[in-house]
C-alpha cells in the first residue's frame, strides 16, 4: 500500500482554479460522454462514501443498474480472468500479466514477496472514475494514476485523457496539469504514529492486509482539509505468489489525526499553533470483497492541516482462517 503525501496543491489550484466560469459548462458535451461527472467535490466524496459500504457484488450489481463499469470493477474483471487457485505453473499467469501490461503486474512487496496486483486497484477513486480513468468535477478534472491524482481546468480534458502512462511522476507539463495527490511507498514519520502504517497477519497460504493513512487534500474552492484512507485486503498464496481473494472482511478503523491550528495560511509560522485532534471509530461490517476501504474526511476550518498525523491509532481487520491484523500506536 501506498502512503499519500502533500503535493504543492494550494499553488496547483491557484494556477487552475481562478478564471474558471460556469459558462466552461458548455465544454462537458465534447467527447466526454463516457466520464462520471459531479457537481462539486462534496458530492463526489458523498458517492465515493457510498459506494465503499458495498461488497463487491453489490458494486458490480449498482454499476450495471446504472449503465456503468468502474475502473476498479474493470482491472479487477481481467485480474480475475485468471484462476490462481488452478495454475500448475507460472507461465499462464506471466503471459496474462504481459498481454495487460498496462493494468496488471507482479511486484515484489516490501518484505521482499511476489505479489500479483491490479494496478490502480489502491487508488481509491479507482472505484468512481470510469475506464478512461477520468471524473469531471464542475468546471475541474481529474485523472486517476496508479501513484497519485492528476487535476486540471476541464477544458484540457482531452489532453489529459490522452496521458497513457500509469505514473503521475512522468507529467511533464506542470503549468497545465497539476499532481493533486501522490503516493509514495517511504515512510516519512513527523510525529506520534506518523502518516502511514501497515500490518499482516498470515497463516499458511492466507493473509489478511490492513493500512492506514493520512494526507492533506483541497479542492477548488481553495478549502483544504485532512483525509484518511483505511483499506482491509485478503490474499491466498499459490506458487510463491500472493494474489487477492474475495473473503467476508471485518474490522475496525480507530484512530486520532492529529494537525497544528495556526501558521496554516500563506503568512502563518508552520507549527506555531496549537494541536488539534479529530477522532473517529468506524465498524465494518462483514463484507465479502477483494478489499474493504473506508475514507475518513477530516475537517481543518479551511486552512492547510500543518504537521498532520497520527497522534494514535488502534484498528483491526480480519477474514476467515487468519487471526487479526492490528495497527496500534499511541
Amino acid at each position: 500500500m501506498r502512503k499519500m503525501i502533500y503535493g504543492g496543491l494550494f499553488l496547483a489550484l491557484v494556477g487552475i482554479g481562478f478564471g474558471c466560469k460556469k459558462e466552461d459548462s458548455n465544454i462537458l458535451n465534447r467527447n466526454q460522454n463516457n466520464t462520471v461527472k459531479f457537481d462539486s467535490f462534496e458530492d463526489l466524496h458523498e458517492k465515493l462514501q457510498e459506494i465503499e459500504k458495498m461488497s463487491e457484488e453489490e458494486r458490480r450489481a449498482y454499476e450495471k443498474q446504472n449503465n456503468n463499469k468502474s475502473l476498479l470493477t474493470h482491472v479487477y474483471e481481467v485480474y480475475e480472468e485468471i484462476d490462481m487457485s488452478k495454475l500448475l505453473d507460472l507461465e499462464p499467469l506471466h503471459k496474462h500479466v504481459k498481454r495487460y501490461h498496462d493494468i496488471l503486474e507482479i511486484i515484489e512487496n516490501n518484505q521482499g514477496e511476489k505479489e500479483y496486483r491490479a494496478i490502480y486497484s489502491d487508488n481509491p477513486y479507482s472505484a468512481l472514475a470510469g475506464k478512461n480513468r477520468m471524473i469531471i468535477i464542475d468546471t475541474m478534472c481529474l485523472k486517476v494514476f496508479d501513484d497519485g491524482l492528476v487535476i486540471t481546468n476541464v477544458k484540457n480534458f482531452d489532453a489529459l485523457n490522452s496521458l497513457e502512462f500509469k505514473s503521475v511522476e512522468k507529467v511533464q507539463d506542470k503549468k497545465t496539469f497539476h499532481v493533486l495527490n501522490r503516493f509514495s511507498n517511504e515512510f516519512q514519520m513527523k510525529s506520534g504514529c506518523g502518516q502511514y502504517r501497515e500490518q499482516r497477519a498470515t497463516s499458511g497460504s492466507n493473509r489478511t492486509k490492513i493500512t492506514i493513512e493520512c494526507y492533506a487534500k483541497g479542492n477548488s474552492a481553495f478549502i483544504f482539509s485532512g483525509e484518511v484512507y483505511g483499506l482491509i485486503r485478503p490474499y491466498n498464496r499459490t506458487l510463491g505468489v500472493w494474489f487477492y481473494a474475495q473473503r467476508t472482511i471485518t474490522g475496525q478503523f480507530q484512530f486520532d489525526f492529529a494537525y497544528e491550528e495556526n501558521g496554516t495560511n500563506i503568512g502563518g509560522l508552520v507549527g506555531s499553533g496549537n494541536t488539534i485532534v479529530k477522532s473517529r471509530n468506524h465498524l465494518v461490517s462483514p463484507t465479502l470483497a477483494y478489499g474493504v476501504a473506508r475514507t475518513f474526511p477530516i475537517g481543518t476550518n479551511g486552512f492547510y492541516p500543518s504537521n498532520y498525523r497520527f497522534s494514535s491509532i488502534s484498528s483491526w481487520g480480519t477474514t476467515p482462517n487468519t487471526s487479526n491484523a492490528t495497527i496500534t500506536c499511541n
